[in-house]
């Protein structure tokens, strides 16, 4: 009767459960955040490492005055301790890719919850995207400039002082030259966390707003490493300390708290996204 044919025309109003909207699986997606967390924390503690080993010296006298003259000893003891730690310095750059490279899907999840939100969102993902690359360039390069300068300055090639001199200034130069692209990836870090801060701040309910926060100060940590990192001919002992510094705290603190924050709450941010669009369709 009339009643029947209009329970069953409005069927369609009956609550309908929760769910999350389609997209990669929230599980997957949980995981990749996590390792990609691990994976910042690993790259930042061996570059912490680095930086102590690097300052051993078996030879007394040796500092950055000395190598900033060219002390012959001083710097076939620098090439040894490079030589020496060579895989910790590879594995650092391995992490360091893996974190970027693993923060992809849960920022692709969270670009498609905030799909409708505009530039910003269509934004987050090249940010990340080109930043994961640059840090695949820098992997790439850094293994085949280092390895070459290892095989130089190892026992094969025997060089004179005067020739070991000449090596650290064409290595110095070669590193040089792609420090302002390599820095890029703080650049377009910050960037990213950018957009995001700003589609939770435009959208109530669907991510925490602590994390956009936390998001704010990580952009501008990356944006003083960007610039610390281009700063340094400026004056390069203070600008890599405090480069130094910043990079530790935006790499072991700021940044695997951000995307473990976000992977643990994309399901969530789905659910929530999923009931508002359905009010929007509703009105």
């Amino acid at each position: 009767g009339p009643r029947t044919a209009a329970l069953t025309t409005c069927g369609s109003c009956a609550p309908q459960p929760d769910r999350a909207m389609p997209g990669p699986d929230a599980t997957a997606v949980r995981r990749a955040a996590y390792c990609s967390g691990c994976f910042s924390v690993v790259a930042t503690a061996l570059a912490v490492g680095l930086i102590v080993l690097s300052t051993q010296s078996d030879v007394q006298g040796c500092d950055a005055v000395q190598f900033a003259h060219l002390n012959a000893t001083c710097l076939r003891d620098g090439f040894t301790r490079q030589r020496q730690n060579r895989f910790y310095d590879f594995t650092f750059d391995i992490c360091d890719a893996m974190a970027n490279l693993l923060a992809i899907p849960p920022v692709l999840h969270l670009a498609d919850v905030y799909r409708h939100q505009g530039s910003a969102a269509k934004l987050l993902v090249p940010a990340f995207a080109i930043g994961t690359g640059v840090t695949a360039l820098q992997l790439v390069y850094r293994a085949g400039t280092h390895t070459a300068v290892d095989w130089m300055a190892g026992p094969d090639w025997d060089l004179s002082d005067e020739q070991v001199r000449t090596l650290a200034i064409s290595s110095f130069i070669a590193q040089s030259q792609s420090m302002w692209l390599f820095a890029l990836d703080f650049l377009l870090e910050a960037i990213g966390m950018l957009c995001a801060a700003n589609l939770v701040y435009a959208s109530e309910k669907v991510m925490p707003r602590g994390w956009a926060h936390l998001g704010v100060f990580g952009a501008f940590l990356g944006l003083l490493s960007f610039f610390m990192e281009i700063g340094r001919f400026g004056s390069w002992q203070l600008m890599s300390e405090v480069a130094g510094l910043t990079m530790g705290v935006l790499g072991f603190i700021v940044q695997p708290i951000w995307i473990v924050w976000l992977g643990s709450s994309l399901e969530n941010a789905s659910r929530a996204s999923y009931r508002s669009a359905r009010l929007d369709d509703g009105r």
